[in-house]
């Protein structure tokens, strides 16, 4: 009964959200989702660096009060922050500890997914790549935030749009491009809208590109966040270089292009637009110099691909990996079912068995009451047919 009590009164401070131990616990996790949305605000600024030490703090605090959704949000930003540097075989590998921490959860999963199928298409994993994002897509139908489902499911359309357009299979890109023209997410139509103008100027659509252009140039400043600006913009600025030099304003292509070498489109980084420019003015040296400068720059991102394919190989090992778990745990439940299935089946046996042992036994109790009525009622006529003989024998001698 003591025991009893002091369990009871545990489970009460437990169940109790005023309690100072759970208090402390809300208190810690709290906490910890706010040091996490600074890490974010930091990331979304650009302030890439000074963010990852916020995550990691995040992670080691929440492991200490065993906040599991928060290690693998943790563990999910440190990923995107190596991806974002460069590094995909390093974040693959916290994209890993965070899909074992996520259980299951539909909103970090679809964050995950989504970078995961960045980095196989940045390792021409096209297919893999594609199967990832059409995994977020069918996420985003589990997700109860809205806003963030509709933000990811019309992203993952444009990211398989850039698989096709890369495939140079320019109408099933258009096909994608176009369901992530209709989010309601501003960044995701401005993206689009960019892809589908550089699609027509590959075409010679000159004026159906212009539409396009010029509507993500009128909205772009409604995109918050610092890091998407700064890559939508450059994507849009190497498509208006592209366009200049289409419409065969090659000044103004050399004096936008050169403003920053991250402006690119699709198919061409700025040195190559730079080269296309130059070699239209007929300046030989400088188009040399910048085809040259291209050659160069795709030479060293070889590494770069390198990285992608380890990251890949990390992914698929990785997953192989989980697979093979859960077969494993397919097994061992499997034997756990038959081995309850045998000893279900010998219960069964035993009370059937216990039954007819039981019925048996009051079978031949009632047949032994039965005789032993039958001795009794024989014994109950002897003595009665003995009293009448003594009765009749007195009535005799009288």
């Amino acid at each position: 009964l003591f025991y009893s009590i002091i369990i009871a009164g545990i489970l009460l401070i437990q169940c109790d959200p005023n309690s100072p131990i759970n208090s402390s616990k809300v208190d810690s996790r709290l906490k910890i989702d706010n040091d996490i949305k600074k890490g974010d605000s930091l990331f979304n600024k650009g302030l890439i660096k000074e963010s990852l030490v916020i995550y990691q703090n995040a992670v080691k605090e929440a492991k200490n009060v065993n906040y599991t959704k928060a290690v693998s949000i943790g563990y999910l930003a440190i990923g995107n922050y190596y991806y974002q540097l460069s590094n995909p075989t390093i974040g693959s590998k916290y994209l890993y500890l965070s899909e074992q921490y996520a259980k299951g959860n539909p909103d970090i999963l679809m964050r995950i997914n989504i970078i995961k199928g960045f980095i196989l298409f940045f390792a021409k994993s096209y297919d893999e790549s594609e199967k990832k994002f059409k995994t977020v897509i069918e996420l985003s139908k589990q997700s109860k935030d809205k806003n963030e489902a509709i933000k990811f499911k019309d992203r993952s359309y444009i990211n398989i749009g850039n698989i096709y357009m890369n495939q140079e299979k320019y109408d099933s890109a258009l096909e994608y491009y176009h369901k992530g023209y209709r989010s309601p997410d501003i960044a995701n139509r401005i993206g689009s809208s960019i892809n589908i103008a550089e699609i027509f100027l590959l075409n010679n659509k000159i004026d159906s590109a212009n539409i396009y252009l010029n509507f993500a140039q009128n909205n772009i400043h409604n995109i918050q966040e610092k890091l998407l600006f700064k890559h939508v913009n450059n994507g849009l600025n190497g498509v208006k270089g592209f366009y200049l030099i289409k419409i065969g304003e090659y000044n103004k292509a050399i004096e936008l292009l050169k403003k920053n070498n991250e402006n690119s489109t699709t198919y061409n980084n700025s040195d190559e637009l730079l080269g296309m420019a130059y070699a239209q003015i007929g300046n030989t040296d400088s188009s040399t110099h910048y085809f040259m400068k291209n050659f160069n720059s795709k030479f060293n991102h070889k590494r770069a691909d390198i990285n992608a394919h380890k990251a890949t190989s990390i992914i698929n090992n990785d997953e192989k990996l989980d697979l093979h778990k859960k077969q494993k745990k397919q097994e061992k439940t499997y034997f756990v079912y038959i081995g309850l299935s045998i000893l279900l089946i010998l219960a069964l046996l035993f009370m059937l068995y216990y039954r007819h042992k039981m019925t048996k036994q009051r079978t031949q109790f009632l047949e032994f009451e039965k005789e032993n009525l039958k001795m009794e009622k024989e014994l109950s006529d002897l003595k009665q047919k003995h009293i009448q003989k003594q009765a009749l024998a007195t009535s005799i001698q009288l």
